[in-house]
């Protein structure tokens, strides 16, 4: 294996977990605030008590600074969609009482007598809590603040009066959209979004954080804003290098974070890696310098890579949904995860070794336009100075599947349409003719044979690996080498719909850059008072919206 960070299997580690119980605020990120909450038990280890489906109450600020109306709906629509997708794939063991977040303004406390562990001093110019550099939490969801004398037990101060708090929830996550130094103001290479974890609770469990949008990001199709925030919506509920550490079933060890036993189980399925015990989910960085991202090359077209594709090439990966359960603090639905097929069974590899073995998904020639793996898309080979090799990333107007005017004289463009390399021609030429990728129809027999069908031709069988001519063409089309992306095996119960020949069916496959970053070591966006709106979503999962209305910046 390179030098990359590797989430891999090990013992539990008992002794981590009493450690994690007893570590002080001022040894965590900066930040984060621990605070207890109830539970049904005093120990949510108890393996008894039922997991229940994640509650998440969002908090808007007011975006009518930056956002029109019509934006600021795109949003609240995109952030339902994934809260609700969230709460499908992650449970926790529910929160009891109405959560009150802790505030940080408390500068001394009585480390002595009666009042010892109450806080002695105020920090100096202390006025709001804020998540994430900007948004001011409501007052209504915060603690009290007060301050005490040596022996009094009466408070001789009241700065903050104790909010009501946040009744039937498990998780608040503030939302905002604001133009930030983070987002980029000239940068080619805009940020589309950033996050940070504020709150956890004793078990160090996520309970609060913050998701800025930059506005804009907000314009991009909705698919694209959702696929964001869920990106966005993992950091906060803990998949951060921040909170790799606090995981109850995970210990860092020089530059491996070892966890047990699941996401070992997925990381060596998915690959089909059983003779190495420390194969593991690669995570973006070298050394210790790790991110908060699966690598982008090995875990390509995880949600969780640095760099997402376009929404439809965005998967929720088993590897990924297996980080929270190893966490010690969610249950998770693997039934709702995605199909993921990138290195699928392509064995104990690292990235050098994955580079040269796999030249299928590598492109060499910046100018030739290829196919992304999925063979959905026209591929383009972008400049990665970071990467020791590159891969085919779709291109921008490259979909085959949706109609429009071909690019060359034999492509067809449509919901069966699939991308080749090839270089077929009408034209008489003495040399052969580039291969670049092309779209054609695609379908696949009852026994998962590959064929294509281009302009004014016949369908033709394109096996895998293989070299085909077509019959009033010059040159040739090279078949796909892979049978699981281009035709895979269908579920016993599917339904066959009927064709113009009885062994052979329509369907393909089933499977831009969004630059999102997990800035844990980023803070987020402010305001002020708040009305309240609340209102039951769904039988699993109850949103409130709260709409902040000053704007302030801090």
């Amino acid at each position: 294996m390179d030098s990359l960070l590797v989430i891999t299997m090990a013992l539990i580690i008992v002794q981590s977990y009493k450690e994690n119980n007893h570590l002080t605020v001022a040894e965590r990120s900066p930040g984060i605030q621990r605070q207890t909450l109830s539970y049904v038990v005093s120990n949510v280890m108890n393996k008894n008590i039922t997991y229940q489906p994640i509650r998440i109450q969002v908090v808007y600020r007011d975006m009518y600074f930056e956002l029109s109306v019509e934006e600021r709906e795109r949003m609240i629509g995109a952030v339902f969609k994934a809260v609700e997708k969230i709460s499908q794939l992650l449970s926790v063991f529910p929160v009891q009482k109405p959560v009150l977040l802790k505030r940080s303004g408390c500068h001394k406390e009585w480390t002595t007598g009666p009042n010892k562990g109450r806080c002695k001093s105020i920090k100096r110019n202390y006025q709001s809590e804020i998540c994430m550099d900007t948004f001011k939490i409501p007052d209504d969801h915060l603690d009290g603040l007060y301050v005490w004398n040596e022996l009094d037990p009466d408070p001789i101060r009241v700065v903050y009066s104790q909010g009501a708090g946040v009744n039937s929830t498990d998780f608040i996550l503030h939302v905002d959209s604001v133009t930030t130094d983070v987002c980029g103001f000239n940068s080619v290479n805009k940020v589309l979004s950033y996050s940070k974890v504020c709150h956890v609770d004793q078990y160090d469990r996520p309970i609060s954080g913050c998701i800025n949008v930059c506005p804009h990001s907000v314009n991009n199709s909705p698919e694209k804003l959702y696929k964001t925030l869920l990106h966005e919506l993992f950091h906060t509920l803990g998949f951060s290098k921040t909170h790799f550490q606090y995981f109850k079933k995970c210990q860092i060890k020089d530059r491996n974070l070892d966890c047990q036993p699941l996401v070992l189980r997925e990381t060596q399925n998915h690959f089909g890696c059983t003779t190495e015990t420390k194969y593991g989910a690669p995570l973006e960085g070298k050394f210790n310098n790790f991110t908060s991202h699966w690598d982008k090359v090995l875990m390509y077209g995880s949600i969780m890579t640095p760099d997402m594709g376009m929404p439809h090439v965005t998967f929720i990966d088993r590897i990924t949904l297996a980080v929270f359960e190893d966490s010690g603090w969610y249950k998770v639905d693997y039934r709702s995860a995605d199909v993921y097929v990138w290195g699928k069974n392509m064995g104990c590899v690292d990235r050098s070794e994955f580079c040269a073995k796999y030249e299928d998904y590598i492109c060499k020639n910046n100018s030739v336009v290829g196919c992304h793996y999925l063979h959905k898309d026209k591929g383009y080979c972008k400049q990665e100075s970071n990467l020791s090799c590159r891969i085919y990333q779709p291109q921008p107007k490259g979909e085959c599947f949706k109609p429009r005017e071909p690019d060359f004289e034999e492509e067809i463009f449509g919901a069966s349409s699939f991308c080749v390399i090839s270089n077929l021609t009408t034209d008489y030429v003495e040399k052969t003719a580039i291969l670049t990728g092309r779209c054609y129809l695609q379908k696949c027999s009852r026994n998962r044979n590959l064929l294509v069908k281009v302009h004014g031709s016949d369908w033709n069988d394109c096996p895998y690996g293989k070299l085909l001519k077509i019959q009033g063409y010059r040159g040739y089309i090279k078949c796909p080498t892979s049978k699981d992306i281009m035709c895979p095996e269908l579920p016993d119960d599917t339904t066959i719909p009927g064709t113009e020949s009885s062994n052979v069916i329509y369907y393909t496959s089933t499977s831009a850059k969004i630059s999102s970053t997990d800035h844990s070591s980023i803070d987020s966006v402010s305001s002020g008072t708040n009305d309240n709106l609340s209102a039951n979503i769904s039988p699993i999962l109850l949103i409130f919206v709260y709409l902040i209305d000053q704007y302030t910046v801090i």
